[in-house]
């Protein structure tokens, strides 16, 4: 989003809001942001699920050579 649709959208907030309810988006905007910067932990059950699976792919013939892949 540009600067000045921004500037748009925080101007349009300030003259709804109230300065308790800015306050409120304000956290849910910093606590939404924090949160998509920090990824999950994968369990080990997924990790052996992960392994498993392209273990399968392996054996029946799914993958790209080294190759294959950097000519894509």
């Amino acid at each position: 989003m540009k600067t000045d649709r921004l500037l748009n959208l925080v101007s349009f907030l300030s003259e709804t809001l109230s300065k308790e309810d800015m306050r409120w988006v304000g956290q849910q905007l910093i606590d939404k942001s924090e949160a998509s910067h920090s990824p999950k932990p994968y369990t080990i059950e997924e990790i052996h699920q992960m392994i498993k699976a392209g273990e399968e792919d392996i054996a029946e013939g799914n993958y790209m050579s080294n190759e294959e892949l950097l000519d894509e």
